[in-house]
C-alpha cells in the first residue's frame, strides 16, 4: 500500500510539474507554430513585467538557439540563466574599464607637468 501511495504521489508531482502557468511553464518546441501558440497562451497568464524581463533576457537568441539551449526548461529558468550571463559580462566589462581607468591615471601622473590638472 505504501509503495502504491508513493508511486501515485510521485506521478502527481510529475504531472503537476508540467502544469506550470506563465513563466513557470515549458515552451513547446515541436514546431514554430506550436511555440508561438504556447508562448502566447503562457504569457497571457504572466505578469507584464515578467514578460518584459523574459523578452529582454532572450532578445539576442534566435528561435533555434533558444530551442537548443533551453529545451525542457521553463521560461523563467531560461530568462534567469541569460540574465546571469549578461550580468557576468557587465561585471567583466566594468572590471576592465576600472583597470583601464587606473592605468590612464598612472600614465597621466607620470607625464611631465604641463599645467594640466588631473
Amino acid at each position: 500500500m505504501k509503495m502504491t501511495r508513493g508511486f501515485i504521489a510521485a506521478m502527481l508531482c510529475l504531472i503537476l510539474a508540467g502544469c506550470g502557468k506563465g513563466l513557470d511553464a515549458n515552451p513547446d518546441f515541436s514546431t514554430i507554430q506550436a511555440y508561438k501558440a504556447r508562448i502566447d497562451q503562457d504569457f497571457a497568464a504572466a505578469k507584464p513585467e515578467e514578460a518584459a524581463a523574459f523578452n529582454f533576457a532572450v532578445a539576442n537568441l534566435s528561435y533555434e538557439q533558444y530551442k537548443q539551449q533551453y529545451s525542457g526548461t521553463t521560461y523563467r529558468k531560461a530568462a534567469r540563466t541569460e540574465l546571469e550571463k549578461y550580468l557576468a559580462l557587465l561585471q567583466a566589462q566594468l572590471a576592465e574599464a576600472e583597470k583601464q581607468n587606473l592605468n590612464s591615471k598612472r600614465e597621466m601622473r607620470s607625464c611631465p607637468k604641463s599645467g594640466w590638472k588631473f
